[in-house]
């Protein structure tokens, strides 16, 4: 019987003749990736390092495939390679691609992404190690570069993404008049290859035009929050913004809580309200209305989602009643205030809403404590009735904290930006579609910038 070897592992199985490699490493207990079985996908590429002519020749969509990997003559797609005789190989690696804006625009529905987002987190939880907090530098002319990191091994990912926003204060609003591309850089969580240089915003299939700072990653960490503590029952919704940024987080918010059928909106200009009421109907498919005031997106509804650019409170937490759950992004400031920019720190959210909620809760408390935020770090400080009741996310999922405990509950998220985690998920979803749609340029190197063929797993 033929005999397949596979490097870096130092296997040797003997194996039925016409086995494919694929099967070959299946059956003998080996992770050999893999995303389709007809040669489409180019996720199960092998190195031939011996035994070439004991393959089966090359099909057609293996030819196509392979050419568009731009791959080495002595590169084989293990799906469909047949064994005919003796085989030494190496274990596949990823394809890297390039993706520019148009490869990867509305690639992803925003249910995806969400899904993506939360599982990445659940993840987290059982092991901190695979994320680091948020950070961020200002230069002099205040352009301002954020970096956010993390791992999500389940979706074969770990990097970073990084985006830069040249930040300008107008009255009470904080405002970008420049941003640079986003980039998120993904190397394989297991074999350090590089896999992923995905460059612009994400932008959700059924919002591809929307544009704000990293509005999907951020929309889909609100939800994270949102999902532990907003009853499941939801059936109205109010939106402070009337952006991009609350575009994305109301598309977000329904795919959680597909119950919600009526939206309130407030913004301070009333046609942008309305454009946004309008859109957001068609897209939706529900009833979404501009509201005339703040305090009417707030009466009657049960999920209130906050997604502006203001730097002072957006409405009165006098005005919330039992049972209600209250969701926010913003969050610190610190670096502008820091350059003198600014004399305190920004708040969507006032003090009497923290005062009233049951449960506080962020991504996760160290962030908060890095970035000196105004909404709960400074509350902590000297207010232990609000301390006590902050929670992190973290501690919810791994059950060590309460989320929502009573249907009365007065409860509130604060997204702080806390989401690496999420971007690497989110991007391996990405790189699987541009793999599988052929998009994106397939860089013509190889992936690892070291490779040792002779190491073995200890």
């Amino acid at each position: 019987m033929p005999k397949v070897t596979f490097k870096p592992a130092g296997q040797s199985f003997e194996v039925a003749a016409g086995t494919t490699v694929l099967v070959a490493a299946i059956q003998n207990g080996l992770q050999l990736r893999h995303d389709c079985t007809e040669a489409i996908c180019g996720t199960d590429r092998v190195k031939i390092l011996s035994g070439k002519e004991h393959l089966s020749e090359k099909n057609e969509n293996e030819e196509l495939t392979l050419e568009m990997m731009n791959a080495a003559p002595d590169e084989r797609l293990a799906c469909v390679a047949r064994i005919v005789g003796d085989v030494r190989g190496t274990m596949a690696a990823p394809v890297a691609i390039l993706a520019k804006p148009d490869d990867h625009r509305g690639i992803l529905s925003m249910a995806e992404a969400v899904d993506a987002m939360i599982d990445a987190f659940r993840n987290w939880a059982k092991d901190p190690l695979l994320a680091e907090l948020r950070r961020r530098t200002h230069t002099p002319k205040n352009v301002r570069i954020t970096l956010h990191q993390g791992a999500a091994p389940a979706y074969g990912t770990t990097g970073i993404m990084a985006h830069a926003e040249l930040v300008r204060i107008f009255g009470d609003k904080q405002k970008y008049p420049r941003r640079g591309r986003p980039v998120l850089v993904l190397y394989d969580s297991d074999t350090a290859a590089l896999k992923l240089i995905l460059v612009g915003e994400m932008h959700p299939k059924e919002l591809p035009d929307a544009n704000s700072v990293v509005a999907m990653p951020t929309a889909c960490a609100s939800m994270v929050g949102t999902d532990l503590l907003a009853r499941k029952n939801c059936r109205v919704a109010g939106v402070f913004g009337a952006g991009d940024q609350a575009k994305l987080h109301l598309l977000a918010l329904t795919c959680i809580r597909k119950s919600i059928d009526k939206v309130r909106v407030f913004s301070p200009t009333r046609a942008t309200r309305e454009k946004f009421a309008a859109e957001m109907s068609v897209v939706l498919g529900i009833e979404v209305v501009a509201a005339e005031s703040a305090a009417e997106v707030i009466d009657g509804a049960d999920v209130i989602v906050c997604a502006t650019n203001s730097n002072v409170p957006v409405f009165d937490g006098d005005w919330l009643v039992p049972g209600q759950h209250v969701t926010s992004i913003v969050s610190s400031n610190i670096g502008l205030k820091k350059r003198g920019h600014v004399i305190q720190m920004r708040r969507e959210i006032d003090e009497r809403t923290l005062e009233r909620a049951d449960i506080l809760m962020t991504n996760v408390w160290g962030q908060e404590e890095l970035d000196k935020t105004a909404v709960f770090w400074e509350a902590s400080l000297d207010r232990p009735n609000i301390a006590r009741k902050i929670v992190d996310a973290g501690e919810v999922i791994r059950g060590e904290k309460n989320a929502r405990t009573d249907a009365s509950q007065i409860t509130y998220f604060k997204n702080c930006a806390f989401w690496g985690i999420g971007a690497a998920a989110i991007g391996g979803l990405i790189y699987e579609k541009l793999l599988q749609q052929r998009r994106g340029l397939v860089l013509d190197f190889n992936p690892h910038e070291f490779y040792d063929d002779e190491w073995t797993e200890d």
